[in-house]
């Protein structure tokens, strides 16, 4: 059986696969709000609401829409991921160019070391030219103990959004409506169970994160230097 059709509900997961055969877990998602297509397990929210049984509605990482229903256009789903395949294949082929490139340099070397003609002054010109058509990495900067590469912004097209939405939450708690204007708490109360007060948990928002997020760079980031080389 290929691992496309493994029916091992954690092993589709950690694949990145969906449910195929009716037997639950994941499945393709297409959000009404921006028409992305995405796995259901990228959904955000979807956490249970305390100890009430009840549970948030999903929504969508990239738009915030809620309640974003499962995809039936089997062509669009296709089309997604052949997207996909195709951003990947122009990689590699940009990879084979530059690696062709090389190649062809190191022969020109080994062409010229044999005649005898000046072979380090041409091996730098066939360098030279390869050099001229790759794109040259940034330099990469030292980073100080204690720190980490993290980006400035949390955004969508980062993967930020679809890490942190919906993660945080903040419990507050308040004065049971049933019971507040008794002299005791009824015991086995449905809101409060007697406790005259109950909890409620309240998602921050992602507008609120980003501002956090946003303070902490701000008052935090450091400037490292490039690394000598």
């Amino acid at each position: 059986m290929s691992d496309a059709h493994c029916n091992n509900l954690a092993q589709r997961k950690t694949l990145g696969l969906v449910t195929h055969d009716n037997t639950g877990g994941p499945f393709v998602v297409e959000c009404q709000g921006c028409g992305t297509v995405y796995p259901s397990f990228q959904c955000g929210g979807g956490g249970q609401i305390a100890d009430t049984g009840d549970y948030e509605d999903a929504f969508c990482p990239h738009c915030e829409h809620e309640d974003p229903e499962e995809c039936e256009n089997v062509g669009l789903v296709w089309n997604t991921q052949q997207l996909k395949i195709n951003e990947l294949q122009q990689r590699l082929t940009e990879a084979d160019e530059r690696q062709e490139q090389a190649v062809t340099a190191l022969n020109e070397i080994a062409r010229v070391s044999r005649m005898g003609e000046k072979p380090f002054e041409i091996a730098t010109m066939a360098i030279g030219e390869m050099s001229a058509g790759i794109e040259r990495p940034t330099p990469i900067a030292e980073v100080p103990d204690g720190y980490c590469i993290m980006p400035r912004q949390l955004t969508a097209e980062n993967g930020a959004k679809a890490l942190l939405l919906g993660e945080f939450k903040l419990l507050v708690t308040k004065e049971c409506p049933e019971c507040c204007e008794l002299e005791e708490p009824v015991e086995g109360c449905s809101i409060c169970d007697g406790e005259g007060e109950y909890g409620q948990k309240h998602t921050i928002p992602w507008d609120e994160i980003k501002f956090i997020y946003s303070k902490a760079v701000s008052g935090l980031a450091v400037k490292a230097e490039p690394s000598k080389s």
